[in-house]
């Protein structure tokens, strides 16, 4: 049984002790833009990638400075070698989410961002999910209401579009 992954680009990872040489955005664009939100339980195909470019610039708008952005940008970057879970699901595995942030911190360090992941940037994550499940799953599974300042680009795209899309702002906000 092996204790590693092999990416898209054909990088060998280990996400359970994942060294920064290992991470690649263009893996981490590649694998969000084709993982879908909810467990694939929404309308139509609408994928982390395309979420997290929302969370980006909705922080943006917020008047966030380019690092917080792009930290937006790359809240779920782990899922890009550990998959996506559901909230319920994930509450109830602490050693998966320990592991989770781990990997989170590796690749927040590797592009000059704090490893711990804001409250600001959290707290648009949640908002983010309760536009996004409004819209594409069901009100009533959301308790959580926050206000968003953007209105979240929520129509259907390609996996290739997002990647683009990801890509493009991550070189705007690394430049």
């Amino acid at each position: 049984m092996s204790d590693s992954m092999v990416t898209q680009s054909g990088e060998r990872v280990t996400p359970l002790a994942c060294d920064e040489k290992q991470i690649h955005i263009e893996d981490i664009a590649h694998a969000l833009s084709q993982l879908c939100r909810a467990n694939g339980h929404t309308k139509y195909f609408y994928s982390v990638g395309q979420h997290c470019i929302n969370c980006a610039l909705e922080a943006k708008a917020r008047g966030f400075g380019k690092q917080l952005q792009l930290t937006a940008l790359l809240h779920d970057a782990s899922e890009a070698y550990m998959a996506d879970l559901i909230r319920p699901v994930k509450q109830q595995m602490p050693k998966y989410c320990e592991t989770e942030d781990q990997l989170l911190a590796v690749i927040l360090k590797k592009y000059g961002l704090d490893p711990e992941l804001p409250a600001s940037i959290k707290m648009i994550d949640d908002a983010m999910l309760a536009a996004e499940f409004k819209d594409l799953v069901g009100p009533e599974l959301i308790e959580y209401q926050a206000e968003l300042i953007t209105e979240p680009d929520l129509k259907e795209k390609t996996c290739s579009e997002i990647k683009q899309t990801y890509l493009k702002l991550f070189q705007e906000l690394t430049q």
